[in-house]
């Protein structure tokens, strides 16, 4: 029987690079598998019938590979390659089968080959910050939930006590630069967008950091 907190270890004590999950920086770290964790028990109260789950911006597959352990159908997406082939073998090495991954090109937002009103669920964590069309995506995720399907998302975290940790974190040699790259859009922009397409259900802080955001279509 797959345990998500097992997992969790073999990553950790993994001698393989994972970036944050695996990394010698132990609260950034805890705060990234907490968000997973809080993430799958959410996804699990929201679990019908045969559900078919999104993942969407997959990365390394830890999430997927817990989706895959509780719901029948689950489908990843995303960009990267190498994360893709990294999800792929934990995936395998965890004995599941129940899933398709997709790897797309960052200009196909469109995902044809996603059937309308076809998903369940979508899950998208650590993904809508990087995002250059944010609408576009947005509208993506509208066109193929089912309705009232649920979409869970956490934001992104620009207060002082997550920067400071991030300097700490650099100054200790944990990390090669003082902040992070790529945010694109703010938690506040993320959240006034899909709040204009879709119904908030729930509303929480993860370890004060980060905000996780439960969605449903009407």
């Amino acid at each position: 029987m797959f345990s998500f907190i097992d997992f969790k270890n073999k990553i950790i004590n993994d001698k393989e690079n994972f970036d944050i999950y695996n990394s010698k920086d132990l609260v950034k770290r805890q705060i990234c598998w907490t968000r997973l964790f809080k993430v799958f028990e959410l996804s699990k109260k929201y679990k019908r019938s045969n559900s078919i789950v999104l993942d969407y911006g997959s990365q390394n597959g830890f999430l997927l590979v817990a989706l895959c352990s509780y719901f029948k159908h689950v489908i990843g997406i995303d960009i990267d390659a190498y994360v893709m082939s990294i999800a792929k073998k934990k995936l395998k090495e965890e004995g599941f089968s129940n899933y398709k991954l997709y790897r797309i090109k960052p200009s196909n937002k469109s995902l044809l080959f996603l059937k309308d009103k076809s998903i369940d669920l979508i899950t998208c964590t650590d993904v809508l910050e990087h995002v250059k069309d944010l609408s576009v995506v947005v509208c993506l995720f509208k066109r193929v939930l089912k309705e009232n399907g649920y979409l869970i998302v956490t934001l992104p975290t620009e207060n002082f006590l997550y920067n400071f940790g991030n300097f700490i974190s650099y100054f200790l040699g944990f990390t090669k630069k003082p902040h992070e790259d790529g945010h694109i859009n703010n938690s506040n922009y993320i959240k006034n967008t899909l709040k204009s397409e879709f119904k908030v259900v729930e509303d929480k802080n993860i370890l004060f950091f980060f905000k996780l955001m439960v969605f449903k279509n009407h």
